[in-house]
């Protein structure tokens, strides 16, 4: 048997302030060092493991790596040996690992070095396990899709997704597709991938207007610069294997010239833009001898508001509308609206803007 400590800077929201998490887990009978199992692994590695299948990460890995799994696991765990447990790469390595049989194993023992009237009973504590270690993922693989581009689902195994979310599963083969779509989901349900992979997808097709290097394909309107820069980098993983398909990110606060400069070089296949930023190009940016906003977004085909809630609190609306003059008109235009939540007191707001950019009932898909 072995131990080992981690302490957990906690919010309020996922864990406990202020407390210490000590593992045990009974060794193998080989007497070899067993691996742990934590109640809470760190936000990056969560992030990581969120919504995939451990025995098929497991045999992904050592197929990528031309051996076979159970070698893979010996190398695995005598590398584990050489690592601080704490570390995100232990980590990882620890949840592949992780014996779905050891969970009553598991002995979790909690000093609490706070006052004792501040400390959440430990049901609650255990309940907010669970409820972070909700991945909300289905029974539909990424890999068993026949209507995903070989360079996507390397792309996919690579950032470690194995099977859709429920948001993904539910509105992938209508935005794929061509069809509009207004999705809700909750933070933390892979809403990110939800309208950025099928957005791919859709340019990719035969009949998209979408050239590479000659227009933008897609344009992602965030409401904030930190959201945008995400969004940014979750694209640029799932392009990662497409020739030719680049992403830039544009927000205040930046120099506009380099903006301009970056896509005179190269129009990006996905751009991801905060909605001032945006609007101030396509009313005055130049590229070459275009003209931002009436030549080059005005055959952009598909466009994507994320967090359109947030967009709609944070007073974008005018800037929105603005921005939905220079795209493409009509059927002409594919429109994914994301969100997280649609307040009562902005559900009319918010029904605004779906009925301005052309929604029609029966290409209209929610999700609670």
């Amino acid at each position: 048997m072995w131990s080992a400590a981690a302490s957990f800077a906690c919010n309020s929201m996922q864990r406990v302030a202020a407390f210490r998490v000590t593992r045990q887990v009974v060794t193998g009978t080989t007497g070899s060092r067993a691996m742990s199992t934590a109640l809470f692994y760190s936000d990056a590695t969560e992030q990581r493991i969120r919504g995939k299948d451990r025995s098929r990460a497991l045999a992904e890995m050592a197929d990528r790596m031309q051996t076979d799994p159970n070698r893979l696991q010996k190398i695995l765990k005598k590398n584990y040996s050489t690592l601080n447990p704490d570390s995100e790469k232990a980590e990882y390595i620890d949840w592949l690992l992780k014996d779905p049989t050891m969970n009553d194993a598991v002995k979790v023992t909690m000093t609490a070095t706070v006052k004792p009237s501040k400390v959440a009973p430990v049901d609650q504590i255990k309940k907010s396990a669970a409820t972070q270690q909700q991945t909300f993922s289905t029974d539909v693989m990424f890999a068993e899709r026949n209507d995903l581009h070989p360079h996507s689902k390397r792309a996919i195994a690579e950032m470690g997704l194995v099977s859709m979310t429920e948001i993904q599963a539910r509105t992938f083969e209508a935005a794929s597709s061509g069809r509009d779509v207004l999705g809700r989901a909750r933070t933390g349900t892979g809403k990110t991938v939800a309208f950025l992979l099928p957005a791919i997808e859709r340019i990719l097709q035969s009949d998209s207007p979408y050239k590479a290097g000659e227009n933008i394909g897609v344009v992602v309107v965030s409401p904030t610069r930190e959201l945008a820069s995400q969004i940014g980098k979750e694209a640029e993983k799932l392009l990662a294997f497409h020739r030719n398909m680049d992403v830039q990110v544009m927000f205040g606060g930046t120099s506009t010239n380099g903006d301009i400069t970056r896509l005179q070089r190269k129009l990006p296949a996905v751009l991801v833009a905060t909605p001032g930023r945006l609007l101030d190009h396509l009313q005055t940016a130049r590229v070459g001898n275009k003209l931002f906003g009436k030549d080059i977004m005005s055959q952009t085909p598909l466009v994507v508001l994320d967090e359109t809630d947030r967009l709609l609190d944070m007073g974008f609306r005018n800037e929105i509308v603005k921005i939905f003059n220079y795209l493409p008109k009509g059927d002409k235009r594919q429109t994914l609206l994301f969100s997280a939540t649609i307040p009562p007191e902005r559900k009319s707001q918010y029904f605004v803007i779906a009925n301005f950019v052309a929604f029609s009932a029966n290409t209209l898909l929610t999700l609670i």
